[in-house]
């Protein structure tokens, strides 16, 4: 299981991850990622690594931001 991670350049790369438990709306991770780190949350199926990305924004209700 891996998750693409932007960089301050906005290039992703692909880093494993470790689940806790997974959700009906996501999955929560144990490992891998730092708290304020940026992962892609749609489109991950057109990346490779070292591609450079526009990064949007938006916050749901729930207080997360995507």
């Amino acid at each position: 299981t891996a998750v693409w991670v932007v960089a301050a350049d906005r290039s992703v790369s692909l880093r494993k991850v470790e689940v806790a438990a997974y959700r009906d709306d996501g999955a929560v991770i144990a490992s891998g990622v730092a708290a304020g780190e940026r992962i892609v949350s749609a489109g991950v199926h057109k990346l490779s690594a070292g591609e450079k990305i526009r990064v949007i924004e938006g916050e749901f209700a729930d207080g997360s931001v995507q």
